[in-house]
């Protein structure tokens, strides 16, 4: 028997030693998983429990949620930021300062600061501060509005956004996260935003979807099912994500800034009349409902009949993805 043989037999062996080994650690692994997830959720239920009179449940497929407010979801994220490290916006990386510094818009004029979310009716807060710049007279007539040409942190020194962060008043609002990402799915790929569909969709379906004998290649205009999206999800890096499904904890790292109020979307007719009223500016303008050039969306496109669709170890993956925006933002897990 050769010295080469030899060698490969034995390292065989090291092979099937380190897979049997693997294997034996699983049921510890998972137990650490689920030690997790019991860890980050363990708050989150508390509140829920205490706040049973004023239960708000959305989807058969959600637990329901307390409607909390401002000051309970500020004093609830504090204690987390105790308890899993309070950082400082000197302390974050170039490329963490980035992805929150553009998501910040800035009004001088009126000292704030809004971390805005998509899918989070910023799109509507948006158009409150078109109003408050002078551009329009009501929020409700603005039909279109112009992303980019708001004033946004990452324009300024790192002195101006350190004195601005310091000083201006802070807030943002939050939403469901599962709820979010389903509603950024159907706006960006099932109503079929072409960039969206050729820049994310078509990445999204090569890596997932599995080609037919007779297919020889994918369509960039095919458009990824919501498994697929929740695949990707799972598997990305957040920061290189899209803001659109970025984490809120990516996109305005709250526990380096101090934010001043944290709306819900569940309340946000209540919760911006609340900021409008603090800002004293709710005599120059009204945040906006829901208008009739809004895009209606039918059954099969509702978010239990698309959740549905994913199968639980996908659903599983993506809310461990998303788990600190549930952990310091008060949402209950959904349990899968």
């Amino acid at each position: 028997m050769s010295f080469r043989f030899c060698r490969r037999i034995l390292s065989a062996i090291a092979i099937l030693c380190l897979i049997a080994s693997l294997v034996a650690l699983m049921p510890a692994l998972n137990k650490v998983y689920q030690a997790k997830i019991k860890h980050f959720g363990s708050t989150t239920r508390a509140l829920d429990f205490n706040a049973k009179s004023r239960l708000y449940r959305s989807s058969q497929y959600l637990p329901p949620r307390p409607l909390l407010s401002s000051e309970e979801r500020v004093s609830h994220l504090q204690q987390r930021c105790r308890l899993h490290g309070k950082r400082s916006w000197s302390s974050l990386s170039l490329e963490e300062k980035q992805a929150t510094g553009r998501q910040m818009i800035v009004d001088d004029r009126h000292q704030i600061l809004y971390c805005f979310f998509p899918k989070v009716a910023c799109s509507n807060w948006k158009r409150v501060f078109s109003v408050l710049a002078g551009e329009a007279l009501a929020a409700s007539s603005i039909k279109k509005v112009d992303h980019q040409k708001f004033a946004f942190l990452t324009d300024y020194s790192p002195f101006g956004i350190e004195r601005r962060l310091r000083t201006y008043y802070k807030f943002l609002f939050v939403r469901e996260p599962l709820e979010r990402l389903v509603s950024a799915y159907k706006d960006k790929f099932l109503r079929y935003r072409e960039y969206f569909v050729k820049r994310w969709g078509s990445q999204i379906i090569k890596k997932f979807r599995k080609k037919s004998k007779h297919q020889r290649s994918y369509i960039d205009e095919d458009v990824p099912t919501i498994t697929e999206f929740f695949k990707y999800l799972s598997t990305s890096k957040p920061l290189k994500m899209d803001m659109h499904w970025m984490p809120y904890q990516e996109l305005s790292q709250p526990c380096a800034v101090n934010y001043d109020f944290i709306g819900s979307f569940d309340t946000l007719a209540q919760d911006a009349k609340r900021v409008l009223h603090h800002l004293q500016v709710d005599d120059k303008v009204k945040f906006p409902t829901k208008q009739s050039f809004y895009y209606e969306y039918t059954n099969q496109t509702s978010f239990d009949h698309l959740i549905n669709q994913v199968p639980k170890p996908v659903l599983r993956a993506v809310v461990r993805k998303y788990i600190k925006d549930y952990d310091l933002f008060s949402f209950p897990l959904p349990e899968f």
